[in-house]
């Protein structure tokens, strides 16, 4: 099986916890993303999906807002490949991480880095920073979200994996979670997007609405290659046994 994962950016046009909009792939830019670690040692970060702008605060303090959306193998699954223009391909099916975690093959991540100011200080003006996922395989998109304004200082970032039970299960106040659950082998459409918001009407504020979604499309091995796969393992076995 494969996944593979489209990038486009949107912006919300409210903070209702809706279906997300299907969009044609399209970001401001797509590329290195130098400053973003995404949480953790190692993960990719040149191959990125990137929107924001400048805007001034109600201190009158001129900032500049990023957002990034990838995505990238977990652990020492196989690389993700992508077409440079915001596609990736990544493998279907689930892996476990070193301290026995199962998760799907693919991890998908998140970048928010304000400069000149602070993550609490665009809250404190009515921004809200929303990443919102998907469970349902079908083009219908019935979207979860985890709500980012509590996060302190000026970047807040991750990695995360649909298979994760805190995105089920839900946080109180935190995650909301999409109906359904997710099962990272059979083929389908997942939606994911990162926002920023401000619908504060603020006058003092010169806000900036960015926004970046996408699109997960597994696609099944055809169970021809599966019965040509299993055929090589039974003649393995057999040659296997004859060499015993």
């Amino acid at each position: 099986m494969h996944v593979l994962l489209k990038m486009t950016a949107a912006a919300l046009c409210s903070l209702a916890f809706s279906s997300i909009v299907q969009a044609m792939p399209v970001f401001d830019e797509f590329g290195p993303l130098d400053e973003a670690t995404f949480g953790g040692d190692g993960i990719p970060n040149q191959n990125v999906a990137i929107s924001g702008g400048q805007g001034v605060t109600s201190g009158q303090d001129i900032f500049t807002l990023t957002l990034g959306l990838t995505a990238h193998q977990r652990f020492f699954n196989p690389v993700l490949t992508h077409d440079g223009a915001g596609t990736f391909t990544a493998g279907a099916g689930t892996s476990f991480s070193p301290g026995g975690v199962e998760g799907a093959l693919w991890n998908f991540a998140f970048f928010v880095g304000v400069e000149g100011a602070t993550i609490a200080d665009l809250v404190n003006d009515g921004y809200s920073f929303i990443l919102s996922f998907d469970f349902d395989p079908s083009d219908a998109v019935d979207a979860g979200t985890i709500l980012l304004d509590g996060a302190t200082g000026s970047v807040v970032q991750g990695s995360q994996n649909l298979l994760f039970s805190f995105l089920s299960d839900g946080i109180p106040g935190l995650v909301i979670p999409p109906l359904g659950s997710f099962d990272p082998n059979i083929g389908g459409l997942y939606s994911f997007s990162l926002t920023a918001l401000n619908t504060s009407g603020n006058v003092q504020v010169n806000p900036v609405v960015a926004g970046i979604d996408v699109r997960v499309v597994a696609v099944p091995v055809p169970a021809s290659l599966l019965l040509f796969g299993f055929g090589l393992l039974a003649a393995g076995a057999a040659f296997r046994r004859r060499q015993a």
